[in-house]
């Protein structure tokens, strides 16, 4: 009798935790829901596309990651070129550790999407950009594509991949 009661008191316990722990986590969802919506709603009222456009070519001012210098940003030359028809170009190059420069460059198309993302579709890339693909770009390597968020900022336009809590600052050449 001892015995039976234990097993259903522990039975108890074990489904009132279980159902704690749903809750909890259907309460965590909907908090992340509404921060979700929050921040999208706080990108479309900063990311105001419709008088400014991707199109030229930006240089890389400067990089951060959660919010501290990028590794590597002062041997880091960048400049990225949108065009009209669709077409990028990522020259990247960094300085390796010997002097001598890495090039990580890409190429291929894009497009925009919701008005605040950036999707490539990579030409082949090199051995060296592959290894630095996914540190910049969410990547999906079977699809050859990558994607970041973008912003204006002033007159800056800030390319941003939330994964890696990169924000890349750059201006516009003229």
């Amino acid at each position: 009798m001892k015995t039976k009661y234990l097993i259903i008191s522990g039975g108890i316990i074990i489904l009132s935790l279980i159902g704690i722990l749903i809750s909890a986590n259907a309460n965590n969802t909907e908090i992340i829901k509404s921060e979700e919506i929050e921040t999208n709603s706080q990108i479309s009222e900063k990311n105001d596309t419709s008088n400014k456009s991707i199109i030229g070519t930006w240089i890389k001012e400067s990089a951060s990651q959660e919010d501290h210098d990028y590794p590597g940003d002062k041997d880091w030359e960048l400049t990225v070129t949108f065009d009209d028809n669709g077409r990028f170009t990522w020259d990247s190059k960094r300085k390796g550790q010997v002097g001598n420069f890495i090039n990580n460059s890409l190429s291929g198309t894009y497009t925009i999407e919701n008005g605040f993302m950036v999707n490539y579709h990579f030409d082949k890339p090199s051995e060296q950009a592959l290894e630095k693909i996914p540190e910049l770009f969410a990547y999906w390597p079977n699809k050859k594509m990558g994607q970041q968020t973008f912003r204006f900022q002033n007159d800056k336009f800030i390319l941003i991949y939330d994964g890696q809590k990169l924000r890349i600052s750059m201006k516009k050449t003229h």
